[in-house]
């Protein structure tokens, strides 16, 4: 369950315009959404969960609202929580941020800006709306969400939650947008044209050597290849073993294998789409990593709103 009935929200502590109520029977589930139906009362600026402790920190626009009126929207809140065990919340953006004299920058990851042309202009109004936001901007081609703001007067947490909360739903096996300066898919698009171009060089010093056939002969590699493909489609084993192993580097594995079978099938075919399909993502992410340097210059350059 999620919210339960076990006692009445309290009211921990107050002052105007800010108050701390403890949720007796919350398990802890699900603070994201929590707080995002908090913020949706009208006054509410920002609500902060704390699965550890079952309170929650809202803060409000005491000319608009007032303790009452929150106190009760928190109850309807949660008379509201849907029964039932709730799916487990999807992990929160990544986020780098920095102190830039005296404002804090925040670059939030955010799925579907490079599907959604609106997306960027609503989520930028949806941050310049909140108060101390000094300036937000999105970039479709970084899938990043750039926000400065004076931290005593927003936190961090409430801007991811916001962005958080206007994202698109994921497509299937879609992943959170990884930062462009990853060095981890450069090396490994490098480590699969490398390894295409070696194998193709192999097979070619055979056949100029007067070899003929594959170097290992029947069927097994060819089976061993198309089992590994059919392995790496299913999301629950590739998705285990990028858990245990890290994304790129199982990847990365997978890669390996599919490269080393090829070359043991002695297909000279398969090497060169390989080679070819990883040459094509290594100029997709030189040309992302010199676009998101075109962009940091234009933000340190920009006149100060």
């Amino acid at each position: 369950m999620g919210l339960a009935v076990a006692g009445e929200p309290r009211v921990v502590h107050a002052i105007p315009g800010r108050m701390r109520v403890h949720l007796p029977g919350w398990e802890g589930r699900r603070p994201r959404g929590l707080e995002a139906r908090l913020r949706q009362v009208q006054g509410v600026s920002s609500a902060r969960a704390n699965p550890l402790t079952g309170n929650v920190l809202i803060r409000f626009d005491p000319t608009a609202t007032d303790d009452e009126d929150v106190l009760r929207a928190v109850r309807e809140v949660e008379s509201d929580e849907p029964a039932g065990d709730p799916e487990e919340e999807p992990a929160p953006p990544p986020v780098q941020h920095e102190r830039s004299g005296q404002l804090r920058r925040a670059r939030i990851a955010m799925r579907g800006l490079d599907r959604d042309p609106g997306l960027a202009r609503d989520v930028v109004e949806s941050l310049e709306r909140r108060p101390g936001v000094v300036r937000a901007s999105a970039s479709r081609l970084t899938s990043r969400v750039l926000v400065e703001f004076t931290e005593h007067q927003v936190a961090l947490e409430d801007l991811v939650a916001e962005v958080s909360s206007l994202e698109l739903p994921a497509h299937p096996d879609e992943e959170l947008p990884t930062h462009p300066l990853d060095p981890g898919p450069a090396r490994q698009t490098e480590t699969r044209t490398a390894g295409a171009g070696f194998g193709l060089g192999l097979l070619g010093t055979r056949r100029l050597a007067g070899l003929k056939g594959p170097p290992v002969g029947g069927a097994i590699p060819a089976v061993a290849n198309g089992a590994i493909g059919i392995l790496r489609g299913f999301p629950v084993l590739r998705n285990g073993l990028r858990e245990i192993l890290g994304t790129d580097t199982a990847d990365l594995v997978f890669s390996a294998a599919g490269i080393a079978l090829q070359v043991l099938s002695g297909s000279p075919l398969g090497l060169a789409l390989s080679g070819v399909e990883a040459l094509r993502l290594f100029t997709e992410i030189r040309a992302r990593r010199a676009a998101w340097r075109r962009y940091e210059e234009e933000v340190e350059n920009a006149p100060p709103a």
